[in-house]
């Protein structure tokens, strides 16, 4: 999937339920698309009672057409009652509360590019590719698949597995999971993802590149004519490098 890029496009890393500083930065940056890394629900400060709230805003923002939503780890364990698929925060009443909000699913995925930069919630590390004996057109094409075929029983494949640095079993995570201590960069492409908290995080070697975003809500990205900005919000800090 590419989102368009003719106008600027707003890069936000995981909420973690705090929705009105995500649409505090949407309404200061009017952008003319918005690209969510995942991770809406499970702040770690938060309940049920913020479950509801985010599940409500969700429910409406994933049917907006200038919004791309992709899936994070702790999204997809609401998404189904998959053993495997579920996250630290996830309770039974949250499970509730969201199952029954109506979120059309099906209108996020693993994945998008904006511009030439491919976008997920964790990245894809040439770590799985190489675990799995794929290039990166056959990783993405089973992400699409794994997406798909989710459902409560089945073990989910590598794409939405997570890495035994995060308490699974593969060498390294999918792009739901992947560890930043897990990523490696595919050469020739560049990446934004958030996933593991930090300062913001960046690597260039000519047109290999990838940054790591998730910064607390603290920062998000802006793509506007092919350029990739990073800009952090008034009163909070977060570092670069």
């Amino acid at each position: 999937m590419r989102v368009p890029t003719d106008g600027r496009v707003l890069i936000i890393p995981d909420i973690h339920d705090k929705i009105a500083r995500a649409e505090q930065i949407i309404g200061a940056e009017d952008p003319a698309h918005v690209v969510f890394l995942g991770d809406y629900f499970d702040g770690f400060d938060t309940g049920t009672r913020e479950a509801r709230r985010t599940a409500a805003w969700l429910k409406k923002s994933v049917r907006m057409p200038d919004r791309t939503h992709l899936l994070g780890n702790h999204d997809a364990g609401y998404m189904t009652l998959n053993p495997e698929l579920a996250c630290s925060g996830r309770t039974a009443e949250k499970e509730r509360i969201i199952s029954k909000a109506g979120i059309e699913w099906d209108r996020m995925r693993l994945y998008c590019w904006a511009g030439e930069w491919l976008c997920s919630h964790a990245g894809l590390s040439a770590r799985l590719c190489r675990a799995e004996g794929w290039d990166a057109q056959e990783a993405l094409r089973r992400a699409d698949r794994e997406m798909h075929a989710i459902d409560d029983r089945m073990p989910p494949g590598p794409c939405l597995a997570a890495g035994r640095s995060r308490g699974g079993t593969g060498e390294v995570g999918g792009m739901t999971w992947c560890d930043y201590a897990e990523f490696e960069d595919i050469p020739g492409t560049r990446q934004i993802f958030g996933h593991t908290r930090g300062d913001v995080r960046h690597v260039k070697s000519g047109d290999t590149e990838h940054y790591c975003i998730d910064t607390e809500l603290k920062s998000y990205a802006i793509l506007e004519d092919g350029v990739m900005e990073i800009r952090n919000i008034a009163g909070t800090e977060a570092g670069g490098q």
